[in-house]
């Protein structure tokens, strides 16, 4: 999933198909060279949320500061890199033909979303069968407790500072930072130094 930090006023990002696709009417995109014209582009602005599952097609455009949470894996397949050459000349490498039948071709009539940001509770973002990633925005200290709650957790923060207080230590985590919080932790604070934001993800 993508959760949109900062962006341009004119910046903007594909995600999926504009309209419904088969195999034949994506190779034949491809064969044409037409294959943009199929592309679902839409505008961003901070605190936009895309949930990008297996086989979506997309890309980020310029001028675009976003946050990435995602299964892991080392699997992508390269379709089109906007005819751009490396130093030598070469065009990159394109993976036309695994993504044929890794592509999802349906139409969906909405890829983005947005939460309205309400303060020092959790909010969830996005939940899948693989991870759900939840947004907290605080402005006094907020005491976290998970007993029930087997997993790991990642905790980036997005605005302001915060400390992290647990029987583990004490962190300080400023925008741009990130914590790995074990499993074994049950209880932990979070002490903001004025208006703070973060996303904590975890695994079901």
């Amino acid at each position: 999933m993508w959760y949109v930090l900062d962006a341009d006023p004119e910046a903007q990002l594909i995600a999926g198909f504009n309209q419904p696709m088969t195999q034949e009417r994506y190779l034949q995109a491809m064969d044409e060279g037409t294959l943009m014209d199929f592309l679902n582009r839409e505008s961003v602005s901070p605190g936009d949320v895309f949930f990008i599952p297996a086989g979506r097609i997309h890309t980020i455009g310029r001028g675009i500061l976003l946050a990435e949470i995602q299964q892991s894996s080392d699997v992508t397949y390269r379709i089109y890199d906007f005819d751009r050459r490396d130093a030598e000349g070469n065009l990159r490498e394109l993976h036309t033909g695994q993504a044929v039948a890794a592509l999802d071709y349906q139409h969906y009539p909405q890829y983005k979303d947005r939460v309205a940001e309400e303060t020092n509770v959790f909010q969830t973002l996005v939940e899948s069968p693989f991870f759900t990633v939840q947004r907290l925005s605080l402005d006094t200290r907020h005491t976290v407790s998970e007993q029930t709650l087997d997993s790991f957790e990642i905790l980036l923060a997005v605005k302001g500072s915060l400390t992290v207080q647990s029987d583990q230590g004490r962190y300080v985590l400023t925008a741009g930072e990130a914590l790995l919080m074990p499993a074994c932790v049950e209880h932990y604070s979070l002490n903001p130094k004025g208006p703070a934001r973060l996303l904590r993800a975890f695994i079901r």
